[in-house]
């Protein structure tokens, strides 16, 4: 195993999550949420079905701060995580406050008695949510861990610029943000820059990958275009990091706001920025005011242009 966990000893997980970039996570819904405890020996086989072969190490933790590394031969774990269930073996303690993680190069988890929590990347988080799928386990997640600590996480910031499509003269804007963001809160700074209400559903479109979300006023009629929509991919924006898939100078993308009238903006990544001291999102440059919400799209929109300059009587 790569990781070097000694160096964690005496720390929070958090900080061994923060330094590898565990950024999401998931958990089992316990008895309380789901109404009934669930399968102690399912959860137990499909968290070894995630670890596979991988080198791992049981780590003593209390109150959630990386104690001591304990020697467990690899083939008497799922033995001893079993027993958690009778609240006996290695991994169970008395004190509530003593838990046993097992850490792997991706993740760091806790399996408890009918119980699993887990972190890594988003791609690692997903990957066990697929298992536990398999074994008709209920979680919740993958989701963004809400604590994560920005501050520790190598960033970036890119210059973007955004040019509504099919509307002449140009209408446009060039802005800085962060990387670590997700896609939604990037949606959220383009409502802002662009003018537009934020009433309506939105998508991107990176690559092949579709990126959904819904507008932040709390009705979405537009969202029953995406069943007309061609298949692609499909992930959240609230769970989807901008650093994931935006990577290279001249990068484009698609932004689509308001699925019914169909605002679609090509998005280019000009630069790729170190991490500076000054605020950001910054907005610098643009040229034109975007449409008013609900106007019916590029024509719509043209045809109240002509009324507005009384060409149609």
């Amino acid at each position: 195993m790569s990781m070097d966990i000694s160096k964690f000893i005496g720390k929070g997980h958090r900080d061994l999550e923060n330094a590898y970039g565990f950024t999401h996570y998931l958990e089992l819904e316990d008895r309380f949420r789901f109404g009934q405890d669930q399968d102690h020996k399912r959860i137990v086989d499909a968290f070894l079905r995630f670890v596979g072969d991988k080198d791992i190490t049981v780590v003593k933790t209390d109150n959630d701060v990386l104690q001591e590394v304990v020697d467990v031969p690899r083939d008497a774990v799922r033995e001893q995580l079993l027993l958690l269930e009778n609240d006996e073996g290695l991994f169970y303690d008395d004190d509530l406050e003593i838990s046993y993680a097992i850490v792997g190069d991706n993740f760091f988890a806790y399996v408890l008695s009918c119980m699993l929590m887990l972190s890594g990347n988003k791609e690692t988080v997903q990957k066990m949510a697929g298992i536990l799928d398999d074994f008709s386990l209920v979680y919740v997640g993958p989701e963004l861990r809400p604590d994560v600590d920005i501050a520790m996480m190598p960033q970036q910031r890119l210059q973007l610029k955004i040019m509504l499509e099919g509307i002449e003269p140009k209408i446009w804007r060039r802005f800085v943000v962060d990387d670590f963001l997700t896609f939604h809160e990037l949606h959220q700074i383009i409502q802002m820059v662009m003018g537009w209400e934020n009433y309506h559903a939105y998508e991107f479109m990176v690559d092949k990958m579709r990126i959904e979300g819904e507008g932040g006023a709390g009705y979405c009629v537009d969202l029953m275009w995406r069943d007309f929509q061609s298949e692609a991919k499909t992930e959240s924006a609230r769970t989807t990091m901008v650093r994931e898939l935006l990577k290279k100078e001249k990068q484009k993308f698609i932004y689509e706001y308001d699925l019914g009238d169909c605002w679609r903006h090509t998005v280019v990544v000009e630069k790729i920025l170190p991490k500076g001291d000054k605020q950001c999102p910054v907005l610098l440059d643009g040229a034109r005011t975007c449409p008013p919400e609900d106007a019916g799209g590029v024509y719509g929109y043209q045809e109240l242009l002509e009324i507005r300059e009384g060409s149609i009587a």
